[in-house]
């Protein structure tokens, strides 16, 4: 759940360290 929402919403699965350009 943390891996597949990370690409998607990475706000929601707080991998926003990742993929903060989508979410910021």
């Amino acid at each position: 759940m943390l891996v597949r929402p990370r690409m998607n919403r990475p706000s929601m699965a707080g991998g926003g360290a990742t993929s903060s350009s989508d979410s910021r």
